[in-house]
């Protein structure tokens, strides 16, 4: 596929990333706008828990229904739109990220004649990698927004799942370059001062 964006056409790499940007910026902030009404239904929650005045603070976040005085459901069609959208946005990037991670391993175990042992242990060592990069996403971001997003639609909650959301968001990019130092030989050989000598020249 790089072959096709080569020269004038590398700026198409990035289309997929603003469309991706656009779709999440139009259903949070657009779809699931600050609105007096979400104010004044998490004014008392939000002040016992975590000291927030709403009418302060800004937040987004969605209310796909309201119930009336007569107790009848009035559902908000753009919120729920908004929250399809974004979640679609999300399992879009999971299963990208999952079709790429096959045809890497297909292509490596189509090629694994044509290299040397320590080709072979080197790519085992960043197809490792990849696998718990594709993991880790899931367990800290993937999954957290989604049930934020989610499951509000049928009246559920999970306690502190603000919490979780916002801190497994937090800890993500602490936990990256881990798995990288954890899993490539090399990169634990640097950061070990005793064999530190014999890694730079690699």
């Amino acid at each position: 596929m790089l072959a096709h964006l080569q020269g004038n056409k590398l700026w198409l790499i990035f289309i997929p990333a603003v469309f991706v940007f656009l779709v999440w910026h139009v259903g949070f902030f657009h779809g699931m706008p600050n609105t007096v009404e979400k104010q004044l239904y998490l004014k008392e929650e939000l002040m016992t828990c975590f000291q927030v005045d709403t009418s302060i603070t800004p937040f987004v976040g969605p209310m796909y229904w309201t119930t009336g005085i007569d107790g009848e459901v009035h559902w908000k069609p753009w919120e729920v739109v908004a929250s399809f959208s974004c979640s679609t946005v999300l399992m879009g990037c999971f299963f990208t990220i999952l079709f790429c991670a096959s045809r890497i391993f297909a292509k490596m175990r189509n090629s694994k004649h044509h290299f040397s042992a320590k080709t072979l242990d080197v790519n085992k060592q960043l197809f490792r990698m990849l696998c718990i990069q594709t993991v880790i996403p899931m367990v800290t971001m993937y999954t957290p927004v989604a049930l934020f997003v989610i499951l509000p639609m049928f009246g559920k909650d999970i306690p502190y799942l603000g919490n979780l959301t916002s801190s497994s968001l937090a800890v993500y990019p602490l936990i990256e370059p881990i798995i990288a130092i954890t899993c490539v030989a090399t990169f634990r050989k640097a950061i070990d001062p005793s064999t530190a000598q014999e890694a730079v020249p690699f």
